[in-house]
């Protein structure tokens, strides 16, 4: 999925049920607000496989943004890199705004590395396991 361009969800919006992404790439999409790759306003997204969500920007949330409805797991084979918030504390790779987000395997895990402003980010409610914030912008 690539070069998507709207408000939220650049590539992909999950606004109630479910969708299980299994070995896709999520990738150079833009949102203007959140979830430049991916937004989980409510309902259950999965990525499994080598799921890769990768090279999106959103000014919350640069590769996903999961709000407090939304349930968000993702297996430890999966990545999300080097996406771009364009503020620090707005999660570069994840915006959790009072989601149930899981990152499965290792803790710190190696799923969200690489993006910038940081990794994980979102006043409403950590990420457990996000790793630190490696890359400067």
């Amino acid at each position: 999925m690539t070069r998507g361009d709207r408000p939220e969800g650049g590539g992909i919006y999950l606004g109630s049920g479910s969708f299980t992404l299994t070995n896709c790439v999520v990738e150079d999409n833009t949102a203007g607000t959140a979830g430049g790759g991916i937004f989980v306003n409510a309902g259950t997204a999965t990525l499994n496989g080598t799921t890769q969500v990768k090279d999106n920007t959103a000014t919350l949330g640069g590769g996903i943004f999961a709000q407090a409805e939304g349930t968000l797991t993702i297996a430890e084979s999966c990545r999300v890199t080097n996406n771009t918030a364009t503020a620090a504390g707005d999660g570069g790779g994840i915006n959790n705004a009072g989601a149930t987000v899981t990152l499965q395997g290792a803790n710190p895990s190696p799923i969200v590395v690489n993006n910038c402003h940081d990794n994980c980010g979102g006043g409403e409610g950590p990420v457990p396991k996000c790793g630190a914030n490696p890359v400067s912008c």
